[in-house]
């Protein structure tokens, strides 16, 4: 299943610096779920750590509610 997010920025210095953050997260977030493209049942980067992590499990848990 893919998910489309668009993101739209604008505004001054302090939203610029929240949207970072946001831009970050969502990075974090594909990188830990990103499909391999020679194996499509592995996921591109081997390790990740952090929040990565977490999302890595959190997908993990959500492929499984959906196969029952």
């Amino acid at each position: 299943m893919d998910i489309g997010i668009d993101f739209t920025q604008e505004g001054g210095s302090s939203l610029a610096i929240y949207m970072n953050g946001v831009a970050q997260e969502m990075l974090h977030l594909v990188r830990a779920t990103a499909p391999s493209p020679v194996d499509q049942s592995k996921t591109y980067h081997k390790t990740v750590t952090g929040a990565e992590a977490v999302y890595r499990r959190a997908e993990t848990w959500s492929a499984r509610s959906k196969q029952r």
